[in-house]
C-alpha cells in the first residue's frame, strides 16, 4: 500500500495531506487486500478475511433470497386480489 501511495504521490495525484489522510483513516484489512493485490494474484488470504468472505456471501445469498421470495409472495397477493 505504501508503494501505490508513493508511487501516486510522485506523479503528483495525491497531496501530502491526502496521503496522510489514506494512510491514518484506511482500515488494516484494507491495507492488506491491497498489498496483497499489488504484490501478487496468487497470494494466500488471513483466516479473517476468508471468513469475512464466507460470511458475506452467504448474507448475499440469504439477502437475494428474500427478494425472490417476497417478489412471489407479492405477484401471488397481486393475482389473488384481481
Amino acid at each position: 500500500m505504501t508503494n501505490l501511495i508513493a508511487h501516486l504521490k510522485s506523479k503528483n495525484l495525491i497531496t501530502d495531506e491526502a496521503q496522510d489522510i489514506i494512510l491514518n483513516t484506511t482500515n488494516d484489512s484494507i491495507k492488506e487486500t491491497l498489498g496483497r493485490s499489488l504484490k501478487s494474484k496468487n497470494a494466500k488470504y488471513s483466516p479473517a478475511m476468508c471468513s469475512f468472505s464466507v460470511t458475506l456471501q452467504l448474507r448475499t445469498h440469504m439477502f437475494v433470497k428474500c427478494l425472490i421470495i417476497y417478489y412471489y409472495t407479492l405477484q401471488h397477493y397481486e393475482n389473488s386480489i384481481q
